[in-house]
């Protein structure tokens, strides 16, 4: 944007300030309503206790936290990689900023169901639902747990030009942190838990967790090296 002939290089584009802006709402309305359970997801992810606990509470109130709990995680990824595209890539996209938001977000969602459809069939096909539910479960805390602290990450990135560079690095160590664990804890809930050597626990991650993010790099990567001069 420009304004008496000076170039702004901090403008925000109306679509992603709204898009914040309906989060904020969302996650205030989360935490006021569901405070509680909010709170126990964040420590979940250090004790175990606590997790297990969660596993065992089916209130209906706290089904209805996790549902908004997991939408807000789907929404905060779909702007993750808006923003890495927007960051990174965008002057090899030629559609709307609503349009490229949209994608996103459907992309997300269909990744995520994709996903989790799998799980459900390899649980059912092999008789080990309750482990794959307890592994969906573990998944899903640390899902819920990185949302939360991903989002007030995502604010200073795109509204505070000085410190773009300090958050761009605490955002890939937290997502690096985030992936690693996700890993771990499958690996070890199959071995634990459904008595599964651990070559197959491995195998498993590997396919379902490891694989499509080692594609994404990859074709991120190609993408990045053709804009390249």
């Amino acid at each position: 944007m420009e304004k008496n002939g000076i170039l702004r290089i901090d403008f925000v584009s109306p679509v992603l300030g709204l898009s914040f802006l309906v989060l904020f709402f969302v996650w205030a309305f989360i935490y006021c309503r569901y405070q509680s359970y909010t709170k126990n997801i964040l420590f979940a992810n250090i004790n175990n206790r606590i997790q297990i606990g969660n596993n065992r509470d089916e209130s209906s109130n706290n089904r209805k936290a996790g549902y908004w709990l997991n939408a807000f995680f789907l929404f905060v990824v779909s702007l993750l990689l808006y923003i890495f595209l927007e960051t990174f890539f965008k002057s090899s996209f030629k559609v709307k900023d609503i349009t490229q938001l949209i994608i996103c977000l459907g992309a997300v969602i269909l990744g995520f169901t994709i996903k989790l459809s799998f799980k459900k069939l390899l649980g059912s096909v092999f008789k080990k639902e309750e482990l794959t539910s307890l592994y969906v479960n573990q998944l899903s805390t640390k899902d819920k747990a990185f949302g939360i602290v991903m989002f007030p990450l995502l604010i200073l990135y795109t509204f505070s030009l000085p410190l773009k560079e300090v958050v761009l690095l605490a955002i890939l160590v937290l997502s690096t942190i985030y992936l690693v664990f996700r890993w771990v804890s499958g690996v070890i809930i199959g071995i634990k838990q459904g008595n599964i050597p651990i070559f197959y626990s491995i195998l498993y991650i590997c396919t379902l967790e490891i694989l499509p993010v080692a594609l994404a790099i990859k074709v991120f990567s190609k993408l990045t090296l053709s804009l390249a001069p």
